[in-house]
């Protein structure tokens, strides 16, 4: 009978231990590895959400502004006649300049509507659930830049509305502050208004490029 050698028993032990240890630390890594994948995911799909959020709240700002400003223009196209038919002959504005004056106002709180009308329409018919990412920037570009010619084409109008008015009028000191204050602020509240709207389109594009510096 052969000798029993305790070396050989203990070399066998330790290597089991060291076994079940490699065996530990690799099921770890293993549910390590599953944790990261999962909060990955989590944090992918939250990304994914908020950016839907952001180009969701950014279609319907431009819905609700675009509706704020035809709401507004077709209001003041229906006022401009009844306001100015009184208030043009107290400012010195007589005859066919009295017409004319009241002419292009209401041409261009009508010309503002239609323009609002359209933007409004376009905006609202993008569909963020069946359309790809690519077909929404591409709108958003294109509804961007007819909102920039419709600005070109309403301050002309207005230069040429506002100029025929104040040359027609007689210009004293209240009647020249009052058309100062209304003109700063109507800039003021149009740059703000200006400015929500590109945030909105940028967010409509998504390009990392096109993105809003504040």
């Amino acid at each position: 009978m052969d000798d029993f050698d305790p070396t050989i028993n203990g070399n066998a032990t330790t290597s089991e231990a060291a076994t079940r240890e490699i065996e530990m630390l690799k099921a770890q890594w293993q549910d390590l590895n599953q944790r990261l994948k999962r909060l990955e995911g989590s944090m992918e799909e939250d990304g994914r959400r908020i950016v839907t959020d952001n180009i969701k709240s950014a279609k319907e700002t431009l819905v609700s502004k675009y509706r704020k400003f035809f709401i507004i223009g077709i209001v003041m196209s229906v006022l401009t006649p009844l306001v100015f038919m009184n208030m043009l002959p107290e400012l010195g504005v007589e005859g066919w300049q009295k017409i004319v004056c009241m002419g292009l106002f209401w041409l261009y709180f009508l010309v503002a509507a239609l323009e609002d009308s359209y933007l409004m329409a376009c905006s609202r018919n993008i569909n963020l659930l069946t359309w790809t990412v690519e077909r929404v920037s591409r709108e958003a570009h294109r509804l961007r830049h007819i909102h920039h010619l419709c600005m070109v084409s309403m301050i002309i109008l207005a230069i040429m509305t506002l100029g025929f008015f104040i040359y027609n009028i007689h210009l004293d000191t209240p009647v020249l502050i009052g058309v100062i204050c209304g003109g700063t602020a109507g800039l003021a509240i149009g740059l703000k208004e200006y400015r929500q709207i590109m945030n909105a389109y940028k967010e409509l594009i998504n390009d990392p490029e096109d993105t809003d510096r504040k």
